[in-house]
């Protein structure tokens, strides 16, 4: 047993690329069997690693006599330790997650800084063939899609699981015939999550049933996983022909959305990065049917917006006020949300005189400063350049066909309270050029900045 499950494992790692020469390794190690165990086979097997361990601190003094044993095995081991102690329970509550999700965060957290502080490539954690079939069973009672039915990812990024392939009594045999010790997690042996309910009633019944059901079972998951990898390839290749990347922004075309059949489907696996669930994208679907122009649809971290004829997806930013920024005639630049750079020009030097969306020429000597660069505001109003009336900013926006997440990033140019330029899309007449004008004042817009 001890030669077989190392052997396997060592082809597994082969077959899926997991480890390569080059890779600085830090294996996770709870203290239970699996994570015990899979150090150990590092061990046996030559490779050079370091171990890291999380004391969330849900189990109070079985939690502490969790983190000192793991501690204790990495010096026995002389193997390199890290570890940190957060209390789960305060994690979940201050970032509205459950405690398995919060412990999941905490996690993934600590093990990516040690990567990136201690110079980890790769991080292998314990998951086997038992908590894929349990995990199966929680997405199948989610309605989980295909994704989701495939399982748990062999490698995921810089994170990799050698132990997929094998079960959980492999695991406990490798350990018996080891000799090794490991601390049991109380909480396993309860009832109280899914996962438990799954692995000590479902399992077993499906097994008594039909034999070999979870090697079985592994081998769908692994078809499904192929195919979902098909799938993913083909939504990449579409999207790469439907999506634009604009000031920061995802733009699709609604008539590429459009043809797509069924439409709900492939929204589905196109936003699946963005985040939207499956109830939002068949409102979605419906929505950009019936033309619902204006309507926005929010998940976590995204917003997006059906336009005219686009739908457009923003990362939802914090919402900071943007301060005003100053602008005297010894100013060669600034850059609040928007970069310019201006220059006062003798008329006479002038190349052109023609006014653009992205440089406006004003009469230096009709200017009052300072100036100010400001975001717009509803009730702000212009003379457009060539025209005799005012109109409200927010006209100019929508007959320039500004959409509404790039309104929330206009800025304009003002004197006191008049608007002299809203950036990017129209100047005023204010301090236009005429034929007495000697000196000029350009500026130029050169794009978006950070602020």
């Amino acid at each position: 047993m001890t030669h077989t499950l190392s052997e396997q494992m060592r082809a597994y790692m082969a077959a899926n690329q997991l480890l390569t020469a080059h890779d600085r390794l830090l294996v996770a190690v709870s203290g239970g069997a699996d994570s015990v165990v899979l150090a150990h086979l590092f061990k046996q097997l030559g490779h050079t690693f370091a171990i890291a361990h999380v004391n969330f601190m849900l189990r109070e003094e079985e939690s502490e006599g969790d983190a000192l044993f793991v501690k204790q095995l990495a010096a026995e081991w002389q193997i390199p330790f890290f570890t940190i102690a957060v209390d789960a329970h305060a994690y979940a509550h201050q970032h509205k997650l459950n405690t398995q999700l919060a412990a999941r965060e905490i996690r993934y957290d600590f093990f990516q800084r040690l990567c990136e502080s201690e110079g980890f490539t790769k991080v292998a954690v314990a998951h086997h063939a038992d908590d894929q079939a349990e995990t199966f069973f929680i997405n199948l009672y989610r309605r989980a899609g295909l994704r989701g039915l495939a399982g748990i990812p062999v490698k995921n990024e810089n994170i990799i699981r050698p132990l997929l392939f094998a079960s959980r009594s492999e695991i406990e045999d490798y350990a018996r015939i080891n000799q090794l010790h490991f601390r049991t997690d109380s909480s396993n042996l309860t009832d109280n999550y899914l996962r438990n309910k799954i692995r000590h009633h479902l399992l077993p019944k499906a097994g008594e049933i039909m034999p070999d059901f979870v090697s079985g079972l592994l081998q769908s998951m692994n078809h499904l996983s192929e195919t979902d990898d098909l799938i993913r390839s083909l939504v990449q290749r579409k999207k790469e022909e439907i999506f634009f990347v604009s000031n920061d922004q995802v733009v699709i075309p609604i008539s590429g959305l459009l043809a797509l059949k069924p439409t709900s489907t492939w929204l589905f696996y196109l936003l699946y990065d963005f985040g939207f669930h499956r109830e939002q994208i068949k409102s979605l679907a419906e929505a950009i049917g019936k033309g619902q122009v204006g309507k926005v649809f929010v998940s976590g971290r995204y917003a997006l917006l059906i336009d005219r004829d686009q739908v457009i997806i923003s990362e939802i930013g914090q919402s900071e006020s943007v301060a005003p920024s100053t602008l005297y005639p010894e100013n060669e630049s600034v850059c609040n949300r928007v970069r310019l750079t201006m220059e006062v020009i003798p008329a006479d030097q002038l190349s052109t005189w023609k006014t653009t969306p992205d440089q406006a020429l004003f009469d230096f000597d009709k200017l009052e400063f300072p100036l100010t660069l400001r975001p717009w505001r509803h009730g702000d109003r212009l003379v457009p350049l060539g025209m005799n009336g005012s109109k409200l900013v927010s006209d100019v926006l929508i007959d320039n066909k500004i959409s509404r997440w790039d309104k929330e990033q206009v800025m304009v140019l003002t004197q006191q309270e008049t608007v002299l330029w809203i950036i990017g899309c129209r100047a005023s007449n204010h301090a236009m050029l005429t034929p007495l004008t000697k000196r000029v004042y350009r500026i130029s817009h050169l794009g978006s900045c950070n602020i």
